[in-house]
């Protein structure tokens, strides 16, 4: 571990996450203790995705990266699926994946992957941030996050209507489903938050970590299974080449498994996502034949 000091370490954090980890426990043995345990578990799979969207969709290709442009009918369906994934308000999110993005896998990386795989997947969360990072983030310009309204709303109200939309309301979802709030605050609630920010953090570990490299020679790499679990953030390789594409992916949401494509698209086809961005294919195909030159070499 590179950076790892104990002078450096938020246990608040630390035993926070941890407890949560204990609900989430009780929240496997009521489903394994329940009747309903085949409903539970597609409940969690839809609910999942729901709030994966709003990582993926929103906060990652929209407002971090702005790939494309939505309407505020969008912005809002988004900010919502965010709230329910709960990682943090929008600019928080948005900031430290643009730091993460210029930085990647360097002292100025806040999940660098050189510190450990482990560090890279939640232990980041621990410590408090390398200065490296601090700089780096310091020197990027936020002005069309400051400058968007949802993004201003999210941070003004923040972390109220994260907390009522991903444990209040799947709280007593839970008791109007199930007849249980304790299935909807320990099962929808908190296994469901953990299930999702795992997901989500298998995009800064394994998919630094495992996976071909055909775009650049770099960590990122293409995941399949991260692909399919994170609703199409797993072909990481070529999100890191061309951050700006709407896709994050080469090839048609079918062929490379892209859940988030799929439903841009349909948004698009409505008017509600524009200025869809992507790379010109003959680009792609350039950087590859290169990429493959020297490998040879």
């Amino acid at each position: 571990m590179v950076y790892s000091k104990l002078k450096h370490f938020k246990p608040n954090i630390f035993f926070g996450l941890l407890l949560l980890h204990i609900l989430g426990i009780i929240g496997v043995y009521i489903i394994l203790c329940s009747g309903s345990w085949f409903s539970l578990t597609i409940h969690l799979m839809i609910l999942n995705n729901i709030a994966g969207f709003g990582i993926t969709g929103g906060v990652h290709r929209l407002w971090a990266h702005r790939s494309y442009k939505a309407t505020l009918p969008l912005k809002i369906i988004l900010w919502v699926c965010c709230c329910f994934a709960n990682q943090g308000s929008l600019i928080h999110w948005a900031r430290d994946h643009r730091t993460h993005h210029k930085g990647s896998d360097t002292t100025a990386d806040p999940h660098n992957v050189n510190n450990g795989f482990w560090f890279s997947h939640i232990g980041w969360l621990w410590y408090t941030k390398h200065p490296d990072v601090i700089k780096k983030s310091n020197g990027l310009n936020y002005d069309d996050l400051n400058n968007d309204a949802v993004v201003w709303l999210d941070r003004v109200l923040y972390p109220y209507p994260h907390l009522i939309v991903s444990y209040i309301i799947p709280t007593i979802y839970g008791k109007y489903m199930f007849d249980s709030y304790a299935i909807g605050f320990f099962v929808l609630g908190v296994l469901r938050w953990l299930i999702i920010s795992h997901i989500t953090w298998c995009v800064n570990s394994i998919a630094h970590t495992f996976g071909d490299k055909p775009y650049r020679d770099i960590k990122s790499s293409q995941n399949l299974l991260v692909s399919i679990l994170a609703v199409g953030e797993g072909w990481h390789n070529f999100h890191h080449a061309y951050p700006f594409d709407y896709r994050a992916a080469e090839l048609p949401w079918y062929i490379q498994i892209n859940i988030t494509t799929l439903l841009l698209n349909g948004f698009s086809k409505i008017g509600w996502a524009y200025d869809l961005k992507t790379v010109p294919q003959h680009i792609v195909e350039k950087d590859k034949e290169e990429l493959l030159l020297k490998k040879k070499e």
